[in-house]
């Protein structure tokens, strides 16, 4: 790839997988990314988790189909690097480097990149509800940060009543 060099990939297989994630592997394929294909329906066999293990001590990273299911439970819960298909895709034709590529990142999974780019604050909400909107932001690929009122240099753009996204803006209006 152009620009950017991705990990090797494991991809989990569904019985039936969805378009995006078909779409996923062909880009896998065309940028002549290193990928294994993992069963879905097998994955929790005593074989599969081990070489599951394997491949999350190499570094590798998981690409899931859902974010809803019980494979994608399991490989959290076994604290792996976890991409959707929409971001592989997304990557693939923007030519740039697949979230979660350093280990000090691998907090939350990645479903999409929709949010690249974006810092979002919240304000007015209870920490409950903050941490809820954090992570699904940092699940599009979007940072978060504390609001802080006292910095001139931030120019805030409201897009919900509790939400609140902003971006550094120039101090001299000139």
């Amino acid at each position: 790839m152009a620009g950017a060099r991705w990990p090797t990939c494991c991809v989990i297989k569904p019985e039936r997988p969805s378009p995006a994630l078909r779409q996923a592997i062909v880009i896998l394929d065309r940028n002549r990314c290193g990928y294994e294909e993992i069963d879905e329906d097998a994955m929790f066999s005593d074989d599969a988790t081990a070489a599951i293990d394997a491949h999350k001590g190499k570094g590798h990273i998981f690409v899931v189909e859902s974010f809803k299911n019980e494979a994608f439970k399991f490989l959290v819960s076994r604290k792996c690097r976890v991409i959707g298909p929409m971001c592989v895709v997304h990557c693939g034709r923007e030519r740039e480097a697949l979230p979660l590529t350093e280990a000090s990142q691998a907090k939350v999974p990645v479903l999409s990149c929709a949010m690249r780019g974006v810092v979002a604050c919240c304000t007015g909400l209870q920490q409950t509800e903050r941490k809820g909107i954090y992570e699904l932001v940092q699940m599009m690929d979007g940072s978060v940060q504390r609001v802080s009122f006292d910095a001139p240099s931030f120019r805030f753009l409201f897009l919900l009543p509790i939400f609140i996204l902003f971006e550094p803006s120039r101090t001299d209006y000139a």
